[in-house]
């Protein structure tokens, strides 16, 4: 847990297991420089000028913080790690953000404090992949345009079409096979569920 490292390194070459060590020794000796037990609401994270996602989350799984981190009006930095989101294609290094590492960290940031002007537009880059990809409307859309194109590649766009639907049922035997089924919470005669209209006279009745 992030209250007590792990000290268990056996997957890292020696070199990268000596810097966890030493990570680790430095935490575990003032734990109060790095950790900070108090909650920190999105909209706090707005106060700071660099924020930085890291792989993951403290309590496992999937973190959607990234998310969140472009529209904060901050420089947002990527931790340098192998997963991606969905819309990393359309970022550049530079432009909408910076890639950092335990060993290039403060020179990044040292370099941000004295280019004002590179800071200035590394937001502008964040704001642009808020508004564009990682926004509500913005995720609406892409998921709109995916379902298009899905429906597009396998021709689902007939399917809008009852008739043409009827005439597949009909010609597939699907009419007899498939029928409503109806539920409630009082039960029907012998039982809570029945076999309503079959697939066909749905159709018909359009």
């Amino acid at each position: 847990s992030k209250f007590h490292p792990s000290s268990d390194f056996s997957c890292l070459d020696a070199a990268a297991a000596a810097d966890a060590k030493r990570a680790r020794a430095a935490i575990s000796a003032k734990p109060e420089a790095v950790l900070n037990t108090s909650f920190l609401v999105h909209e706090d994270f707005s106060a700071y000028r660099y924020l930085l996602n890291l792989p993951g989350k403290t309590a496992g799984s999937y973190s959607r913080n990234l998310n969140h981190l472009w529209s904060t009006g901050a420089v947002v930095l990527l931790w340098d790690a192998t997963f991606v989101e969905w819309y990393y294609p359309a970022l550049t290094t530079g432009a909408t953000h910076l890639v950092i590492n335990r060993s290039t960290a403060v020179g990044v940031v040292e370099r941000l404090r004295s280019d004002p002007g590179a800071s200035t537009a590394l937001r502008e880059g964040a704001a642009m992949v808020d508004r564009d990809y990682a926004s509500p409307d913005a995720m609406a859309d892409y998921l709109d345009a995916v379902v298009d194109a899905v429906r597009a590649h396998f021709g689902y766009s007939a399917l809008d079409d009852l008739r043409t639907v009827l005439d597949l049922a009909t010609a597939s035997g699907a009419c007899d096979a498939f029928h409503q089924v109806l539920v409630r919470s009082a039960p029907f005669k012998g039982g809570y569920a029945m076999a309503g209209e079959g697939l066909c006279d749905v159709l018909r009745k359009g």
